[in-house]
């Protein structure tokens, strides 16, 4: 059975990584997702130079909408993929955080979102919703007319929708529209 053979490998120091690995993918086969991220945040913690579960973690953050987490994933994959794909990459998740923290810290999320237009300035969404917090921050402070409703409302939420399902586009799970 191939996952005892994985798990045979975890005892050897050698084979450490790839019987994880191989325990990663068994449990996706499975379905069994948790267990694919613990395997993955596993291999992380011990062998934090190796790529796949850098990964894995990311995925796994991004579906969940945990950006922060994303983040530091990302962080950890910056040697080894493409600097422009990185850029990317770190913009897209720059603007979901941003969106998920626009009522709650809207000088945090602008901070963000000046971030992710540096990183990817021909990147659209990040310039909108760039305003759209500097006007949410504006009416937080009192310097704007209140009684607008913030990002998380229904247009925020439609917008983190959007970021996802950008962010499932550029990693190629989602056919573009």
């Amino acid at each position: 059975d191939a996952e005892r053979a994985f798990r045979d490998m975890l005892g050897i120091e050698d084979t450490r990584l790839l019987g994880l690995r191989g325990l990663f993918i068994e449990a996706q086969r499975a379905g069994d997702y948790e267990a694919a991220f613990r395997h993955a945040k596993e291999a992380a913690t011990l062998f934090p130079k190796a790529q796949w579960p850098w990964d894995a973690l990311l995925d796994h953050h991004a579906k969940g909408g945990a950006w922060r987490d994303s983040l530091e994933a990302l962080s950890h994959l910056q040697s080894h993929i493409d600097k422009t794909l990185y850029r990317r990459k770190r913009a897209v998740l720059l603007t979901a955080d941003a969106i998920q923290k626009s009522d709650s810290e809207p000088d945090g999320a602008l901070e963000n979102l000046r971030e992710a237009v540096k990183l990817a300035p021909q990147q659209q969404p990040a310039a909108r919703v760039e305003v759209a917090v500097a006007i949410a921050a504006a009416i937080a402070k009192g310097q704007h007319r209140a009684g607008r409703p913030g990002l998380r409302g229904r247009h925020g939420q439609g917008l983190v929708a959007a970021a996802q399902a950008q962010w499932l586009v550029q990693a190629g799970r989602h056919p573009a529209p």
